[in-house]
């Protein structure tokens, strides 16, 4: 038995399979070669193509941005908001930063909300909405506008024309960038947001008092009070209903007040 394996071993031969040759073993091993010699030559060429992809996106300049284009802009100048922006021919559509451009955008009080899009292959658009200011604040050597959020985003040493000032209790300390915020402000606020643009267009001032809760000076010089937040449209479409009654006014041709904090009961005072 000792002797039988001895041979099998030295032979070679013994215990195949009948026409299996140790040449063709040899030809399998260099068929596996074959095979895997040919990935690896795939993959150098995928990576070949994807070096020369890379150098097309980054370095050939096929994808540099030659134009910005602004949308959505009232007030700002589109030169102003591309400078803002820092996108230039320096940059690739692929790789600037989108992210910082927009926070860039967005530092400026004018700006609530910038968004960056991307135009294949060389230009980017900046879309800008920006603030509307509805009122301003301060007095004395500062006014400023402020949007109906409290956003303050421009400031003047005289009042701005065309919109109502609100007096708050406390003015000090304000800066283009900033937010007032409060009770005061919130209710104010709500009362220009109740009316409509021919009522806003006759407002001037705009105040809280503890008592007679919040009133409106009008161009005509009479002032309303409205009492509480609650019901105002209703009460702001009465008093100003009863200032525009010709046959009222021929009787009163000059009030002082008109009180419809009671919007179904209003009190007139004459001068």
């Amino acid at each position: 038995m000792a002797a039988g394996r001895d041979l099998d071993w030295k032979g070679g031969q013994e215990g195949r399979p009948q026409g299996e040759s140790t040449r063709g073993g040899r030809g399998r091993r260099r068929g596996g070669l074959r095979v895997r010699w040919g990935r690896v030559g795939l993959l150098l060429a995928l990576a070949a193509s994807t070096t020369a992809l890379l150098w097309v996106y980054f370095q050939s300049g096929v994808f540099s941005i030659s134009e910005v284009k602004v949308s959505g802009n009232r007030r700002l100048d589109p030169s102003y908001l591309v400078s803002l922006s820092g996108i230039g021919p320096q940059d690739n559509l692929i790789t600037f930063d989108r992210g910082a451009a927009k926070s860039r955008l967005e530092e400026e009080p004018w700006v609530r909300r910038a968004t960056i899009r991307k135009h294949f292959p060389d230009c980017v658009e900046l879309v800008i909405e920006e603030r509307e200011p509805v009122a301003q604040v301060g007095g004395l050597e500062e006014y400023f506008l402020v949007d109906g959020e409290g956003f303050l985003v421009e400031c003047a040493p005289q009042p701005w024309s065309g919109y109502p000032l609100l007096e708050l209790p406390q003015s000090e300390g304000l800066e283009v960038s900033g937010r007032v915020t409060g009770d005061a402000f919130a209710r104010e606020a709500e009362t220009l947001f109740s009316m409509d643009e021919g009522m806003r267009a006759r407002a001037v001032n705009l105040r809280v008092d503890e008592q007679k809760g919040i009133s409106v000076l009008t161009t005509e010089g009479i002032v309303i009070y409205l009492g509480g937040p609650d019901d105002l449209p209703e009460k702001l479409k009465v008093a100003f209903a009863i200032m525009d009654d010709a046959a009222l006014r021929k009787k009163y041709p000059r009030i002082s007040y008109i009180d419809v904090s009671s919007p179904n009961d209003p009190v007139i005072s004459p001068m």
